[in-house]
């Protein structure tokens, strides 16, 4: 989940397949389309680059959304797993 996390971070929209631990990363502030539908995709890259105020919308989303992961949250959740045992 790190690359669409990062393009997150920088604002970008992330278009991501509904897979693994992207639906956790990724919640809701992301486009989610079949990762064997190059059609979809391109249709979803078309109408980012051409609306703008969904795309903003989106990198809002994005924003909020990738401000929850910070490494030193997930050191502080490793270290209380770590404590736990």
């Amino acid at each position: 989940g790190l690359p669409p996390l990062e393009a997150m971070t920088a604002g970008c929209p992330a278009i991501v397949a509904p897979h693994g631990a992207l639906p956790e990363i990724c919640a809701e502030a992301a486009l989610y389309r079949a990762g064997d539908d190059a059609e979809a995709w391109a249709a979803a890259v078309v109408r980012l680059r051409e609306d703008g105020a969904w795309r903003e919308q989106l990198r809002a989303a994005a924003l909020a959304q990738s401000a929850r992961f910070t490494w030193k949250r997930a050191a502080s959740r490793l270290v209380d797993e770590l404590v736990a045992l």
